[in-house]
């Protein structure tokens, strides 16, 4: 007589990650074989029932949930319905059995938060960040274009958002004349969130 495969919330973990990034579902304390599972996935992402393959060795295994079935930052459970051990096909379903895990939105830099300051020929442009609500209160890096430039690409150093302000200056020497320039911030960075680098 064979025993029944068992799975405990407490043997699973789920990784927090950036949108368009894919999760991996970690195993833990678990018997070494190969199981199929079933699962769906509810929240902010819905995945649902489907079958996946799982390997434990050592105790351990993973899968992997699909950044393309993962399309909204949010909170989102993958619930487990069913367990069965292929080596002897006992299976058994599954009751409160699930793990949380968090797709974290991309940074983005709206054009309506972002002002730049008219200068003389010879002081440095000052850019100004306003109301920038969905920047967390953090330190950000800012890379922007500036077509007619000396250079035309630059980064503005760590720049500290506070309630949704922050500035960082740009140097008088990229501004060779007199004129109209015209820039545009082309990515941000943070140690801590989720970069937009596109």
């Amino acid at each position: 007589i064979s025993p029944l495969a068992t799975l405990l919330s407490s043997n699973i973990t789920a990784d927090t990650v950036c949108l368009g990034n894919q999760v991996e579902v970690q195993f833990s304390g678990m018997q070494d074989s190969n199981y199929t599972i079933s699962y769906n996935v509810s929240g902010s992402n819905t995945i649902p029932t489907q079958s996946s393959l799982l390997s434990i060795s050592g105790g351990i295994g993973s899968f992997i949930i699909s950044s393309a079935s993962l399309n909204n930052a949010g909170i989102s459970v993958i619930t487990f319905e069913n367990i069965s051990n292929v080596a002897n096909s006992c299976s058994a379903s599954l009751t409160d059995v699930s793990a949380q895990f968090t797709v974290n939105p991309i940074l983005q830099v709206p054009q309506d938060i972002v002002s730049v300051s008219n200068a003389c020929i010879g002081t440095d442009v000052i850019v100004q960040f306003n109301n920038a609500t969905d920047l967390p209160d953090g330190i950000y890096q800012f890379s922007y274009v500036i077509p007619t430039g000396t250079p035309t690409n630059g980064n503005s150093g760590d720049v500290q958002i506070t309630g949704g302000v922050g500035q960082f200056s740009i140097p008088s020497s990229v501004f060779a004349t007199a004129g109209d320039y015209s820039l545009t911030i082309d990515s941000i960075t943070s140690a801590s969130l989720c970069s937009n680098t596109a």
